[in-house]
């Protein structure tokens, strides 16, 4: 009867994948071995991924640079500046107008230094993007050639409604102060 048990069991163990593995075990090893070559290949192509997002950023920002300097030619000569004002305010970073905004602060501050002595762009006290606007304001009526092609360069930032009835007042305001 031992024999007849034996023979049994044999024949009840099921076909392991088309008899390609000798045992359970044999199985479990080789599914181990393919979940950390899984495992590595996800976090390659993660890795990938990461790369060619960083590239898409840097050529993102490389052409905002170039349509900037096209646009002002005077920023060429203020690259540094404008790096240096960005640095030490990544908030502006991500947006859109960064650069614009970057400039124009450098800008005045380059007038600022030029009329008192001192720097208008300070780590001890920042000017708001808004008073920066106005010391613009003063320097391109003294400068005109800091005009890009007779066009206009937007002072202030836009005005993002939060509600409707906030976008009416605006809209109030602009229409009161056009006439």
């Amino acid at each position: 009867m031992n024999k007849e048990q034996t023979t049994n069991t044999t024949t009840e163990q099921p076909k392991l994948i088309d008899n390609k593995f000798e045992s359970a075990e044999a199985l479990l090893n080789a599914y181990n071995s393919l979940e950390v070559e899984f495992t590595k290949r996800s976090q390659k192509l993660k890795e990938l991924e990461e790369q060619v997002i960083s590239h898409q950023k840097e050529k993102k920002w490389e052409t905002k640079v170039k349509e900037l300097q096209e646009k002002f030619p005077s920023a060429r000569g203020l690259t540094s500046e404008i790096q240096e004002f960005l640095s030490e305010r990544k908030e502006l970073i991500n947006d859109e107008n960064c650069l614009e905004q970057a400039l124009l602060a450098v800008l005045a501050g380059k007038y600022q230094s030029e009329n008192s002595g001192a720097s208008a762009v300070t780590k001890s006290e920042p000017k708001t993007i808004a008073e920066k606007a106005s010391e613009v304001k003063a320097i391109l009526a003294r400068v005109p050639e800091h005009a890009p092609f007779g066009g206009e360069i937007p002072l202030t930032l836009p005005l993002k409604p939060k509600s409707i009835k906030e976008a009416g007042e605006i809209a109030k305001n602009i229409f009161k102060n056009s006439k």
